[in-house]
């Protein structure tokens, strides 16, 4: 159902995304389902991946730019071929990349949000808080 106005964000969920939640009264478990059910789901094979980091990165560009284009730059990255699916060829690429993939990952997720913010005068106001996301996306111990 729909809530008033389509604003508002809880736990990164955004209304303008999701029309259909009701933002202000959403629960942290509602939140986590949404992120299963439209991201990790999507992600397909992530956890064969063998870097935990790179899987955070993958699934937080996901989030923030969508499932498909955070596995295609992923792919071009690892030299597979672009077809948005996080399938085997993909993982088994990242997995032996020869180089450090998750330093070129977000060295390319800036990339694009500078490419971005050059293109379109609205991502400018986003570009540090993107440029802040990718380098402090992390795995706490």
């Amino acid at each position: 159902f729909r809530v008033g106005r389509l604003v508002g964000t809880k736990y990164g969920i955004a209304a303008k995304f999701f029309p259909d939640v009701d933002i202000p009264n959403l629960t942290r478990e509602q939140a986590k389902q949404i992120y299963y059910d439209h991201y990790w789901k999507r992600l397909g094979r992530i956890r064969e991946i063998n870097n935990p980091e790179v899987i955070l990165q993958i699934f937080d560009f996901g989030v923030n730019a969508g499932v498909r284009l955070a596995v295609k730059r992923a792919q071009k990255l690892a030299g597979v071929a672009s077809d948005g699916r996080l399938g085997p060829n993909t993982v088994a690429a990242i997995n032996h990349y020869c180089g450090d993939f998750l330093w070129a990952y977000r060295h390319d997720r800036k990339v694009y949000y500078e490419y971005l913010s050059e293109k379109y005068t609205w991502a400018k106001t986003f570009l540090s808080g993107w440029v802040f996301r990718v380098e402090h996306t992390k795995l706490f111990s």
